[in-house]
């Protein structure tokens, strides 16, 4: 019995808990609270659009992805936040419903990959007619005479640079059909939060994604293709 005893106590040793097994659980855990209470004030910065532009918040305080979706200027306005990944960046996107967009239209600047397809004509760009314009942005489009004649307007052309300036990655003018609502949708990428939706920087977004809507640059324009010129002309 005795040495039975012995092996025992020999052996128990042997399954002892590592040390670093609770320093890396405690770790673990101080990780997990930390992101949520990051998480949690993303999610107060989204709160606080209710405070001016009413609507509602939804999202995860685990996974740190919010939106909120409301209305701006009588236009349904959703704004989302993908927090991206390790070795993925983080998004801002801003959405509003233009019903009447006939065209399709996709901008982002300039790089140096843009320029080398587009020189061996494996990617298309459109020609504004502005040689400023047309050497800082890449705009590719599904109806590229719409599009050109959109982009022709010099406000139209000065309304896109300044939401670039303002830190736009990539806009884009998406139509969907006759009856379903297009859209037009403004990205950021690796966004700040607090800084980029503060109404003080928010604002001017909005009502610059406003201006580029279709009933402010010739609302019959935009419809006449997708069978809206009859019932405006009522």
């Amino acid at each position: 019995m005795g040495t039975a005893t012995m092996q025992y106590e020999g052996a128990a040793p042997g399954l002892e808990m590592p040390w670093q097994v609770p320093v890396f659980f405690s770790v673990f855990v101080i990780f997990i609270f930390i992101g949520i209470a990051v998480n949690k004030r993303k999610k107060q910065v989204f709160e606080g659009l209710c405070s001016f532009l009413g609507g509602k918040v939804d999202g995860n305080a685990f996974l740190g992805n919010y939106s909120f979706q409301g209305v701006y200027k009588n236009r349904p306005l959703k704004i989302e936040y993908d927090p991206g990944g390790k070795n993925s960046p983080s998004w801002l996107t801003i959405i509003f419903n233009d019903p009447l967009f006939a065209l399709d239209l996709k901008l982002s600047e300039e790089d140096f990959l843009k320029n080398t397809l587009e020189k061996f004509g494996l990617m298309k760009d459109l020609d504004s007619g502005d040689p400023v314009f047309d050497a800082r942005f890449h705009a590719a489009s599904g109806t590229p005479d719409l599009a050109v004649g959109y982009l022709a307007r010099p406000e139209v052309r000065e309304r896109i640079t300044r939401l670039f300036d303002a830190g736009a990655y990539s806009l884009e003018l998406i139509r969907r059909g006759a009856t379903i609502p297009g859209l037009i949708k403004l990205k950021k990428r690796n966004p700040e939060l607090e800084t980029d939706l503060s109404m003080q920087n928010l604002l001017p977004i909005l009502d610059g994604l406003d201006l580029l809507c279709s009933e402010k640059n010739g609302r019959e324009f935009f419809g006449k293709l997708q069978g809206w010129d009859k019932l405006l002309s009522k």
